[in-house]
């Protein structure tokens, strides 16, 4: 990602324009497995914290990860039990 990708600089309008979508990276052989498409929402809770974000599918991400945007989506806690699910 490009400099001033933090939290509160992605939000001024100069950097909005600039910064890509938000998206959940899946390996191929996951989406194949899952059967999920490019774009289709996943949503991830830890916690109390909720993220609902498009798939995009990484050909060569490892199964049995999802590559999350820090920075440009809410923090989820990782101590927390996660939960994955399809759509919002």
């Amino acid at each position: 990602h490009i400099f001033g990708s933090g939290e509160f600089t992605i939000k001024t309008p100069a950097m909005e324009t600039r910064i890509p979508e938000a998206v959940f990276a899946v390996g191929e052989q996951d989406a194949t497995r899952l059967n999920l498409q490019e774009g289709q929402r996943i949503t991830v809770k830890a916690g109390e914290t909720t993220v609902s974000l498009p798939v995009q599918v990484i050909e060569y991400l490892p199964t049995g990860y999802i590559g999350y945007p820090v920075g440009l989506a809410p923090m989820v806690s990782l101590a927390e039990p996660v939960s994955v699910a399809l759509g919002v």
